[in-house]
């Protein structure tokens, strides 16, 4: 059992359409993020999951993951984080402010939300990567290679959320055949990864890596046509005493940390 805690630390700040979180709000997300994660990614990917409210700061119990939204974090051009202390307990947060709505398709709050849950579902130590066959190793993030897809879920009392799209144990298979991603397995998907390792087109990108021995190299990689390409390249970096890399993805986009295999 996977517990996260939302933890409210925005202090009234809104969304880019004027929407703050309210009980209410907290409540519905909490309420969207947990039905996905139970009964939409648990029968793909494993586990049960339960999801509450802090009742403040420090409501946070020993092995739940918390899950804190601010008005605005650290990371430079990030909607939000996830990664792993250095006891390997894993962790995530969210810039409000730099989400359009609450609930919307698209860049809301949920989808931010539901996005960092479900990587940590599949991957709570930030640690996992998956030989593509191909001379590169790719980070598994369940989220990041269709992230600009959502889909609405919609709760008891009839309240329509959107929550994000994630690709299947099959996209991390070479060879595979499809589906690659959740959308895909309950219907058509214009938008699907064509095959394993493959970004969806549309703003979404992939962490890649060198799979030789002593490889010092991170690479991003992002959707350009009908294959995978390139376009940046991050030398090793190491910062905090966990020697943990962090690396910042495109504006508007998302960030992560992610431990190295050294």
């Amino acid at each position: 059992m996977v517990t996260f805690v939302l933890v409210d630390t925005s202090d009234g700040a809104k969304t880019a359409d004027g929407e703050a979180l309210s009980p209410e709000a907290r409540a519905r997300t909490v309420a969207a993020v947990e039905l996905q994660l139970n009964r939409d990614f648990a029968p793909h990917w494993g586990g049960t999951y339960r999801m509450r409210v802090a009742g403040g700061p420090a409501d946070v119990l020993p092995g739940e993951c918390p899950y804190v939204i601010r008005p605005t974090i650290a990371a430079a051009n990030a909607i939000a984080d996830h990664y792993a202390n250095p006891d390997g307990s894993p962790a995530a947060e969210d810039a409000i402010t730099l989400s359009d709505s609450l609930f919307g398709p698209g860049n809301s709050s949920s989808a931010a939300c539901g996005h960092e849950c479900l990587e940590v579902g599949a991957d709570g130590a930030c640690n996992i990567w998956r030989d593509g066959g191909d001379g590169y190793e790719y980070a598994q993030e369940v989220s990041d290679p269709v992230e600009a897809q959502t889909y609405a879920v919609t709760l008891d009392d009839g309240t329509v959320i959107y929550v994000p799209n994630f690709v299947l144990p099959a996209y991390f298979t070479p060879g595979a055949p499809g589906p690659y991603d959740y959308l895909s397995s309950i219907g058509p998907n214009p938008l699907a990864p064509t095959g394993p390792f493959q970004v969806a087109p549309g703003g979404n990108y992939q962490i890649v890596r060198s799979a030789a021995p002593g490889g010092g190299t991170i690479i991003q990689a992002r959707y350009s046509g009908p294959d995978l390409s390139v376009s940046l390249t991050i030398p090793f970096a190491h910062t905090r005493a966990d020697r943990r890399l962090i690396k910042r993805r495109h504006p508007s986009s998302r960030t992560y940390r992610r431990g190295l295999r050294l």
